[in-house]
């Protein structure tokens, strides 16, 4: 099992919390350890988050309940498997702005998958949000999103700060 791990670094007058493995029982103290000293401006990335379960699901709400009175918060690269669990449970992103998500694009050429970094505009209903990608495989210009939009991107519906 992938130990989970806090790193901060600032972005700015950000402080930018880098989560790093598998949040399950425990995670609790780590991200209370790791986000001691915030400012009142922070983002999590979730870029190298391994897996999430249930536990780690319930103390990440109780951490943030706590966490978030008074700041921004904003939420970095989300992957597909926690966009799904957020899809399911809102109130763990709840205040929260997610700035960048990845969604998993197929191609209807070669049938690979893969995931791609989409950065989410202040005001998602601008259509600023790409919906569709090249393939770096057989370069075909348009991939499509696996899910249908309304269900993958739901989460973004979620009021924030």
């Amino acid at each position: 099992m992938s130990r989970f791990t806090v790193k901060k670094v600032r972005d700015g007058d950000t402080d930018v919390f880098l989560l790093s493995g598998n949040v399950t029982t425990g995670a609790a103290a780590a991200l209370t350890q790791g986000t001691a000293g915030a400012g009142s401006a922070c983002a999590f990335d979730w870029d190298d988050v391994v897996l999430v379960n249930s536990d780690g699901i319930r103390e990440w709400i109780g951490f943030l309940t706590a966490f978030g009175k008074g700041r921004r918060l904003s939420f970095r690269r989300l992957r597909p498997m926690l966009v799904a669990t957020l899809n399911v449970l809102p109130i763990a992103a709840a205040q929260v702005r997610i700035s960048s998500l990845y969604g998993t694009f197929s191609c209807p050429e070669c049938r690979k998958e893969h995931d791609e970094l989409l950065a989410v505009p202040a005001d998602v209903d601008d259509g600023g949000l790409k919906r569709a990608v090249a393939c770096p495989r057989c370069d075909r210009e348009i991939c499509e999103l696996n899910l249908p939009e309304d269900e993958y991107f739901a989460l973004l519906a979620v009021p924030a700060w």
